[in-house]
């Protein structure tokens, strides 16, 4: 004999289904509010010396020391076509890429955001075809939208080093 069918109570059927979250270390470049993926994120900084480096590309702001280790410093506002450039007293992100530290200089490093797999959208399908390659979702902030950038796309192009496997 089978044993009887057991269906859910009416209150686990309110419940909403819970999709997995991600976290993404939100900031400012201009009047522009982004995100990076808080698993790529060692570590924030408010401010860091920069050491120019001659003739090294139009994203690469210079080197820095962090704790022992020279840093490659990139510049996202030329690197996302941002208007302005960065602020002297910007901030500095982080990233650990195929075992190479490297640094994004930002304006200011807003908040960290928890979000829901789901509430993650694509951008609008007309702009899809011009989009950056560095932008894989848009996600409703405290203060408006948030563009939500992934590694491999947003390294593109700066140098094929950072790029193989950087996902």
């Amino acid at each position: 004999m089978n044993p009887p069918l057991k269906f859910p109570d009416a209150e686990a059927m309110r419940r909403p289904v819970r999709s997995p979250m991600a976290r993404w270390v939100g900031f400012l470049l201009g009047e522009q509010h982004y995100a990076l993926p808080i698993v790529q994120v060692h570590e924030v900084f408010a401010r860091i010396d920069i050491e120019p480096v001659p003739q090294s590309g139009p994203f690469v702001r210079g080197v820095t020391n962090v704790r022992g280790r020279i840093v490659t410093v990139l510049d996202l506002h030329h690197r996302l076509g941002v208007v302005g450039g960065p602020r002297e007293e910007g901030s500095m992100i982080v990233a650990e890429v195929n075992g190479e530290p490297v640094a994004f200089q930002v304006d200011r490093i807003t908040s960290l955001h928890s979000v829901a797999a789901d509430a993650i959208k694509p951008a609008p399908a007309v702009c899809r075809d011009q989009l950056d390659p560095a932008v894989c979702g848009l996600i409703h902030g405290e203060h408006g939208l948030v563009t939500l950038l992934g590694m491999p796309g947003l390294l593109a192009g700066i140098s094929p080093q950072l790029t193989d496997s950087a996902a």
